[in-house]
């Protein structure tokens, strides 16, 4: 079937944050997507919250860093995490982690 393609946030929940060093003011580094696809009227947080609503399985969720849509979902609709069976995440940081420590 058709994946919907929705526009996710556009800054950090916590701190702002700028990648443009690593991934240009686009976010893809200048790299022109001609996919086809076209983006739905809602946001990431409202399509994937609808779609969580339909699923009769939980789901495997995955983020392609950032992970604040994935956050977003979960502050707003904290129900939808038994719709999620586990997060798949891409993700880095190009500063130290501290061990036992979350980052966004």
């Amino acid at each position: 079937g058709d994946i919907p393609v929705a526009q996710g946030m556009a800054n950090a929940l916590v701190r702002d944050r700028s990648h443009e060093f690593a991934h240009g003011i686009d976010g893809l580094g200048g790299y022109e997507i001609d996919s086809g696809l076209s983006v739905v009227s809602d946001s990431a947080l409202e399509a994937t919250h609808k779609l969580l609503q339909n699923v009769t399985e939980p789901v495997t969720y995955i983020c392609v860093a950032p992970v604040t849509n994935l956050a977003n979902l979960l502050k707003h609709y904290p129900e939808d995490a038994k719709k999620i069976k586990e997060a798949v995440i891409m993700s880095g940081s190009n500063e130290p982690v501290k061990e036992g420590k979350l980052i966004q």
